[in-house]
């Protein structure tokens, strides 16, 4: 009889141990499990940072408003229109900076201004290489103020303006 209530004690020991080491197997399997779906849920990196340095075409436009519009061409060429540009002529030069990460992008207003010429208060700029997506468009005007935070479905034929 002592030999089975040894037997016993040992099948129950051996028990409770392969009841902890299965538990530990389950929370294990558990955090890796858990790794994989954040693995793949992550949002794909947002690629290449793209720049462009877009010279605009300045005109003389009887309109002033709106200050800022944009549309979208059958090509998903992103037509900008800046009106009510201040003291400028055709010896000056207007310019974007544009920088595209991912579907953020950034757009910041650069003028030179030169005395002589025409005067003009337009200038006509188009940005290529835009997929046809939602993007969040923040626009900077000369220096670093901000003048407008958007979003814009990238489409053909939508149009987007701003007034003062």
């Amino acid at each position: 009889m002592g030999r089975v209530a040894h037997l016993t004690k040992k099948s129950q020991l051996c028990s409770v141990l392969l009841f902890a080491i299965t538990t530990e197997i389950c929370v294990i399997a558990l955090f890796i499990a858990a790794a994989v779906i954040a693995a793949c849920v992550k949002p794909s990196s947002s690629g290449a940072v793209r720049e462009q340095l877009i010279a605009g075409g300045l005109v003389d436009d009887p309109l002033s408003e709106p200050w800022l519009e944009l549309s979208v061409t059958d090509d998903l060429l992103l037509a900008v229109t800046r009106r009510g540009i201040p003291d400028m002529t055709t010896a000056g030069a207007v310019s974007l900076a544009v920088t595209i990460k991912g579907y953020e992008v950034n757009i910041q207003e650069r003028r030179v201004e030169r005395q002589g010429g025409e005067p003009v208060n337009c200038a006509l700029f188009c940005i290529e290489g835009l997929a046809e997506e939602r993007y969040h468009i923040t626009y900077r005007r000369d220096g670093s103020e901000i003048a407008a935070v958007f979003t814009l479905h990238v489409r053909p034929g939508v149009r987007r303006s701003f007034e003062r």
